[in-house]
């Protein structure tokens, strides 16, 4: 808008003079202030955008559910953790934990699931099937987020894993695609061995499709499955599903039991070199603890994905729409100082698949 010019007479007589230059400057001024008015700006197409005011933080309270023990779940909940930060959910900011477990007694998830939907967290975030369904069973319909759950179709959290239909989703590891890739790595390591013993948690549904898969891959190799419950995380319960191993002629295992603990996998290790019973476990703590090897989910990775599933939930998704994913990798992991202590010779394919090889 151009300036507007005011023209006054050169000359004007006496006081009238005097009256009118001084209107007329009024009026210069009042117009020239109008035409900078926000109420006459234009907006210009090209100049920076009105200041916004930050918008607030958002916040969220995750209830953390788990069979094991916290200190167990703690490593892969740190990556969990850490991919919220990078959604914008910053622990001891705007990010709030409430932890139950069951300390591996499953008869305590019914009571610390409801205490904890009495808290209203906004996701709940549950750690092995049983859990899961302690949290589905309990009254509400928080969404309930798994970083891995054997088979849940099978066991009724979802309806598919394309479309879970329900307030359960996140990551998945049936035991169908688990346990016989387990058998299968330990036979081409083992090559001699006839009766596998796969000692399983008692009393997990989870776990029999995996021994149905496991048992139709063995048959045509001339292996026969042995299903040997755990009673417990206990060294006695170890020691005695050892002992039926044993006792059944078993000359290999497959040790498909969770949760455990540092000490429960160093037993198990133990006792698996006591009995000169070779063997292949499902997580590495075993190995590490002079176990003979393992072949693992990339834990580390699907505790991550799960957060993402958090992050789209807090957004207003409805995880009934969210498929559920199932793992993508699988580390191998070889102890060859075990194996020459016990004189195991691996055949080099199974040295050139390792992930891993502890010297």
């Amino acid at each position: 808008m151009s300036r507007p010019v005011i023209r006054v007479p050169d000359r004007l007589p006496g006081r009238a003079c005097g009256c009118l230059l001084l209107r007329g400057l009024l009026l210069v001024g009042v117009l020239w202030a109008l035409t900078l008015s926000p109420v006459n700006a234009q907006p210009s197409s090209s100049g920076p955008a009105p200041a916004q005011l930050p918008a607030l933080p958002r916040t969220a309270r995750i209830g953390v559910l788990t069979l094991g023990t916290l200190d167990a779940l703690q490593p892969g909940l740190g990556y969990f953790v850490q991919r919220l930060a990078e959604h914008g959910y910053v622990e001891g900011q705007n990010l709030t934990f409430e932890r139950r477990a069951a300390e591996g007694d499953a008869t305590q998830l019914a009571a610390l699931a409801g205490d904890l939907v009495a808290q209203s967290p906004d996701v709940i975030f549950a750690a092995f099937t049983p859990a899961v369904l302690a949290a589905k069973q309990a009254k509400g319909t928080i969404p309930i987020v798994i970083p891995f759950g054997g088979d849940p179709v099978g066991t009724g959290l979802v309806e598919s894993f394309e479309h879970p239909g329900t307030n359960v989703t996140g990551m998945s590891d049936p035991s169908a695609q688990v346990m016989p890739s387990l058998v299968r790595v330990f036979s081409q390591a083992m090559p001699g061995v006839h009766r596998v013993a796969i000692f399983t948690p008692a009393g997990n549904p989870a776990i029999e499709p995996g021994l149905q898969a496991s048992r139709a891959l063995a048959a045509p190799m001339g292996i026969q499955i042995l299903r040997v419950d755990v009673a417990g995380p206990t060294n006695d319960a170890l020691d005695a599903a050892f002992d039926t191993a044993a006792a059944q002629g078993a000359d290999g295992f497959v040790f498909y039991f969770t949760p455990t603990t540092p000490a429960l996998d160093r037993h198990a290790a133990e006792a698996a070199a006591q009995r000169h019973l070779p063997g292949i476990y499902e997580t590495r703590g075993s190995v590490d603890a002079g176990g003979l090897m393992s072949q693992t989910v990339d834990y580390n990775a699907s505790f991550a994905r799960t957060a993402d599933y958090v992050n789209r939930i807090l957004d207003g998704a409805d995880p009934a729409d969210l498929a559920v994913g199932v793992p993508e990798q699988f580390n191998l992991i070889v102890n060859l100082k075990a194996a020459t202590t016990r004189g195991i010779t691996f055949p080099p394919d199974i040295l050139a698949q390792a992930t891993e090889v502890i010297q």
